[in-house]
């Protein structure tokens, strides 16, 4: 189990220079969960 103080600091790419301290493992599994789904490359414009 991590420890309570395993922490890293993450910035808000909405706010920046809002640093918040979030739990790493927590963090590191959502992570590799989000990249797991998204499309390598750009972004393509799917708009009108």
């Amino acid at each position: 189990m991590a420890k309570s103080d395993d922490k890293i600091e993450i910035e808000n790419v909405n706010a920046p220079g809002l640093i918040t301290r979030v739990d790493r493992m927590k963090y590191s599994a959502m992570r590799k969960a989000l990249l797991e789904v998204m499309p390598e490359g750009a972004p393509q414009n799917i708009g009108p």
